[in-house]
C-alpha cells in the first residue's frame, strides 16, 4: 500500500471512530436522560394524584376519582405517556381505573404486592412482547393507608428512537468517512507529495488528537513549505478550539449542576409547603389534634368498617366543666394552656389508634375504635379521673369544685346509632344529660353504664 494510501486510510479511521464514538455516546446519554424525565414525570405525576386520591378514597367518592385519573392520563402525551393508571384499595382491589374494564379486578402480581407493603414510590422495568414498560407505584396516605396508586409508562417510543439514532450515527459515520476521504484525495493528487516521514509522523498524531504536534518548515519557498506552513497553522488552530470547547463544557456542566441543583431544593419546598397545607387543613391550630372537619371524614370511615367487619366502635363526646369561668378569671392566654394540657394528657391515656380530635371551643371528641361500651366506659372513666387530679394554675379559685373537671357523654355503634351523625347525635345528648346531671361524670346514652 502506498503512503498515500495509508495517510488516507488512517485519517479516514481516526474520524469515523471519533464521529461513531461521540454519536453513539450522544444516543445513549439522551436515552438516559429521556429515561429519567420519564420516571420524574410519571413519579410527580402520581404524586399529584395521590392527594386528592386519599380524600376520595375516605370519602368512597371513586366516580370522581376516575375523573382524576382520567384527566393526568391525558396530560401525559408523546413518547413516554401512561398506558394505564390504576387506583387500589388495601386489599389490591381496583377502585379506579383508566380502564373501566379493570373496576373490581384483585391485583396479586409480585410488583403489587411489593407496592401495597411500603411507603414509597417503587418502579421495574418489565420487557413485553412490544417491548418495555416501566411499572411505578404511589402509596395513598393520608394519616392512614388508604391504598396505592400503580401506573404502567410505555418505553416502546424511546427504544425505537434509540435504534433510529443509532442508525442515524452509522450513517452520518460513513457518510462523513467517504467525504474526507474523496476530499483527502483531491487535496493530494494536486500537490507534489513525496515521502516525508515528518509531514506524515505529524499528520498521524494530529489524527490521533495530539494537537501539540508540529513540522519543521522547510527553508524554501515552493510548495512543501506552504504545506508546513499551512499545517503547522492549522494544528495550531484544531489546539486553539479544542481548548475553548473543553472550557466551554466544564462551563455548561458546571451551570447544568448548579441549575439541576436549584431546581431540586425548589421541588423540594414546594414538597415541603404542600404537605404542610395538607396538614394545616386537616389539623386544629392549637392543639395538634384532628379538626372538626377531619374528625367527621374519620367517624364516617370508621362506621363504614365497622360495618364490614362488625367490629364495636365507641364514641366520647368530652367537654371541659366551667371552662368559661376559667377564661373569664384568667384570661383567653391561660385557657388555651389549659386546653392544650387537656389534650397531650388524652394522647398520653389513649392507644395511638385511637381517633382524638378537636370538636369546637372546649369540646373534645374520641372515637376508640374496635372498642365495646364496656372497655370504652373505663378509659373515659379513666381520662376523667386523670384530668380531674392534675394541677391546673389558677383552678382552685375559679372552679365550683376548686378542680378542672370533665363530663363524658358516650355512645356505640350500632345499638345508639347505626350512622355517623346518628351516633354523634346519641353521645352528644349523653354528654347533656352528664352535665345536668351535675358535671365530672360520664354517661352512656339511654341509661347507666
Amino acid at each position: 500500500m502506498s503512503l498515500r494510501a495509508k495517510l488516507v486510510a488512517y485519517i479516514i479511521g481516526a474520524v469515523a471512530v471519533i464521529q461513531l464514538c461521540w454519536g453513539l455516546s450522544v444516543v445513549r446519554s439522551d436515552a438516559a436522560l429521556l429515561e429519567m424525565e420519564a420516571e420524574r414525570r410519571s413519579r410527580a405525576i402520581l404524586h399529584a394524584v395521590a392527594a386528592p386520591a386519599a380524600i376520595h378514597m375516605a370519602n368512597r367518592d371513586f366516580s370522581d376519582l376516575d375523573s382524576i385519573l382520567d384527566v393526568y392520563a391525558k396530560k401525559s402525551t408523546g413518547e413516554l405517556a401512561f398506558r394505564s393508571i390504576a387506583v387500589l384499595d388495601t386489599n389490591a382491589i381496583v377502585v379506579a381505573h383508566t380502564d373501566p374494564r379493570e373496576y373490581g379486578r384483585t391485583l396479586t402480581d409480585p410488583f403489587v404486592m411489593r407496592a401495597m407493603n411500603t411507603q414509597r414510590s417503587i418502579s421495574e422495568a418489565v420487557e413485553t412482547k412490544r417491548g418495555r414498560v416501566v411499572r411505578f407505584s404511589m402509596p395513598v396516605t393520608s394519616g392512614l393507608r388508604w391504598g396505592t396508586i400503580v401506573a404502567e409508562t410505555s418505553m416502546y417510543g424511546l427504544d425505537d428512537r434509540v435504534v433510529q439514532n443509532q442508525l442515524i450515527v452509522l450513517l452520518s459515520t460513513l457518510l462523513i468517512a467517504v467525504s474526507t476521504a474523496i476530499l483527502i484525495w483531491a487535496m493530494l493528487n494536486r500537490m507534489v507529495f513525496g515521502p516525508l516521514e515528518a509531514f506524515a509522523a505529524v499528520s498521524k498524531k494530529l489524527a490521533g488528537g495530539r494537537y501539540d504536534a508540529r513540522v519543521q518548515v522547510p527553508d524554501t519557498n515552493d510548495e512543501l513549505a506552504v504545506l508546513g506552513t499551512t499545517l503547522n497553522d492549522m494544528a495550531t488552530h484544531i489546539q486553539t478550539h479544542a481548548d475553548r470547547l473543553e472550557a466551554q463544557v466544564r462551563t455548561r456542566t458546571r451551570d447544568f449542576k448548579q441549575a439541576n441543583e436549584a431546581l431540586g431544593k425548589a421541588n423540594r419546598e414546594l414538597a415541603n409547603a404542600v404537605e404542610e397545607l395538607a396538614r394545616l387543613a386537616r389539623t386544629d391550630g392549637l392543639t395538634q389534634l384532628n379538626n372538626h372537619r377531619t374528625f367527621h371524614e374519620r367517624i364516617k370511615a370508621e362506621v363504614k368498617r365497622s360495618e364490614r367487619s362488625n367490629s364495636p366502635l365507641t364514641l366520647l363526646m368530652i367537654d371541659v366543666d366551667h371552662f368559661k369561668l376559667y377564661n373569664d378569671a384568667h384570661g383567653h392566654p391561660a385557657g388555651d394552656k389549659v386546653l392544650l394540657r387537656v389534650a397531650q394528657m388524652m394522647q398520653d391515656t389513649l392507644r395511638t389508634t385511637d381517633v382524638i380530635a378537636r370538636y369546637g371551643g372546649e369540646e373534645f371528641a374520641v372515637l376508640l375504635v374496635d372498642t365495646p361500651l364496656s372497655f370504652g366506659a373505663r378509659v373515659a372513666d379513666k381520662l376523667r379521673t386523670a384530668i380531674r387530679g392534675a394541677e391546673f394554675v389558677g383552678a382552685a379559685e375559679s372552679q365550683p369544685r376548686g378542680r378542672l373537671t370533665i363530663s363524658v357523654g358516650m355512645a356505640g355503634w350500632p345499638m345508639h346509632g347505626k350512622t355517623d351523625l346518628a351516633l354523634i347525635e346519641a353521645a352528644d345528648k349523653a354528654l347533656y344529660e352528664a352535665k345536668r346531671a351535675g358535671r365530672d361524670q360520664v354517661k352512656l346514652y339511654g341509661g347507666e353504664l
